[in-house]
């Protein structure tokens, strides 16, 4: 398991605000918020629900 699905799996099933949004800023950080957006959209199974889970933790994005 790479980097960036091994942190969109913690993205998208922890429970934990702070696990989340750091997870996400490590993707951010490697891939760029673009790069991040289409792994963790590649792991949960689209765009629509990548913008769930990333609400669902408050965290913000500029990608529509």
């Amino acid at each position: 398991m790479n980097l960036a699905s091994g942190e969109a799996v913690t993205l998208s099933h922890t429970r934990s605000k702070r696990r989340a949004q750091s997870a996400w800023g490590r993707m951010v950080d490697v891939h760029g918020e673009r790069g991040a957006f289409r792994h963790l959209s590649a792991q949960v199974g689209g765009s629509d629900a990548a913008f769930h889970a990333l609400s669902k933790h408050e965290i913000g994005t500029d990608l529509i």
